[in-house]
């Protein structure tokens, strides 16, 4: 099967839609305006709504990571690129570094009104932004995980409950702006709590969002590809609005990439996400990787490309084919609200709006 599509970086893109659907050949695109909720109510940590918010984060244990040697990654980054003028290789923005943190050996204790709760803090000097995955994780009923910014608490991503479990028991959290965050964990009191690893700590060395990069997208090469890019705030864009709500951004821990939701035959919704090869092939990637959803420029050709920045995390391997580059992903936890499931064409025929 023969998939057309088109995709963006910074930039966001758009796949194809047919213009009929037969169940074999083509699948016009949909809108799913279903409302998922994903984990608790509220994104805020429970260490600043419970207790008044009274735990400090200055008695919280502090793990000092090792410096990183931002100019020996920039090298072999500039090495990568030459390597490939045409492109087809992921921007790496972090360096993911090893650890094996454990809530039973490191960290710091304390009780809120109706929980245990765990947390440790995470310094990586002067890294842009950090992230951090997990291992073993298989959270039980009522236990939650956020990460955090040690300076700005309020820039948080959260809670991760027993709905991100899967298979392989990892679990990736989204990038934090900043050299210092606090990963907090809470379970119901009277419960034993689950035992996980933070088994991998990322230093971002790039910004994330590319501001600093605006001679490369976040592939390389993207001069060699702009015939089949589109920035959906230029006037090219116009009628692919929809398809672009269907692109998101992806994030290993160390590599930046893209991709598409796109719909299947039996119009369910499942969330099926097509990318590239060359961006996961692995299981333990696919099932590590953060989503980035609603990801676009403020304006054409513009370099403040943030978008509203709502995230997923955690995805399997529905088939790869390194022939092809292609990857088909079927996501762990459903997709926001309003996002466009893209449709298919196996047809030879330029691809239209």
């Amino acid at each position: 099967m023969k998939f057309v599509f088109s995709v963006v970086l910074v930039l966001i893109s758009a796949a194809t839609t047919a213009a009929d659907s037969d169940g074999r050949n083509n699948l016009r695109g949909q809108i799913r305006d279903k409302k998922v909720e994903n984990g608790a109510a509220s994104n805020i940590p429970r260490s600043l709504r419970q207790n008044n918010g009274d735990h400090s984060l200055k008695d919280i244990k502090e793990i000092v990571l090792p410096p990183v040697n931002i100019d020996a990654l920039e090298a072999e980054d500039a090495q990568i690129k030459a390597a490939n003028p045409n492109g087809g290789v992921p921007r790496r923005v972090a360096k993911q570094m090893n650890e094996n943190i454990k809530p039973s050996t490191t960290g710091t204790n304390e009780t809120l009104t109706d929980r245990e709760m765990w947390r440790v803090k995470l310094t990586s000097p002067d890294a842009k932004f950090m992230s951090v995955q997990l291992a073993m994780a298989r959270l039980g009923p009522g236990e939650e995980i956020y990460v955090y910014s040690a300076t700005t608490p309020s820039d948080s991503a959260g809670p991760y409950t027993e709905e991100h479990n899967n298979e392989l028991k990892i679990l990736g959290l989204p990038a934090i702006m900043g050299d210092s965050i606090v990963v907090e964990y809470t379970h119901l009191s009277g419960s034993p709590g689950q035992p996980f690893v933070i088994n991998k700590v990322s230093h971002g060395y790039k910004n994330f969002f590319g501001e600093d990069d605006q001679d490369e997208d976040l592939l390389f090469g993207r001069r060699k590809l702009a015939s089949c890019l589109v920035d959906v705030k230029c006037p090219i864009g116009v009628g692919w609005e929809d398809q672009a709500r269907s692109v998101a951004k992806t994030y290993d821990g160390q590599y930046v990439c893209t991709g598409q939701l796109i719909g299947n035959t039996a119009h369910t919704d499942t969330p099926y996400f097509l990318t590239a090869y060359h961006c996961v092939s692995k299981e333990n990637k696919a099932a590590g990787m953060v989503f980035y959803w609603f990801y676009e420029c403020s304006s054409c050709g513009g370099s403040s490309c943030t978008g509203t920045q709502v995230s997923t995390s955690g995805s399997s391997i529905a088939t790869t084919n390194q022939g092809s580059d292609m990857t088909l992903l079927q996501q762990v936890n459903p997709p926001p609200s309003d996002v466009y499931y893209s449709g298919w064409y196996r047809g030879t025929d330029p691809a239209s709006a």
